[in-house]
């Protein structure tokens, strides 16, 4: 496992860097070029993102063996399955 995150480590830098020298390394603008309302907006953008990875990091947590979500707290008390799912 630990083969694949190195993998994945040096292909997102291989890639992120290619596309940095095919564009000529651009400059960011500062943070006083944005009002309030565009901070705000790239502040929605980057928190959805956050939301992504969690979302796609911790949904084979979420699956039982069968490969069904597991049940919720609300499952009736002969459920192997009672605890609600959580990121590990």
């Amino acid at each position: 496992m630990l083969v694949w995150l190195v993998i994945a480590i040096v292909v997102a830098g291989g890639t992120a860097g290619g596309l940095l020298w095919f564009f000529g390394w651009p400059h960011l603008p500062t943070a006083a070029v944005f009002d309030v309302t565009q901070l705000l907006d790239l502040l929605k953008i980057a928190l959805s993102v956050v939301a992504g990875f969690g979302g796609v990091v911790c949904w084979p947590s979420t699956t039982a063996s069968s490969g069904s979500p597991r049940r919720s707290t609300l499952s009736p008390p002969n459920s192997s399955l009672t605890t609600a799912p959580r990121c590990a």
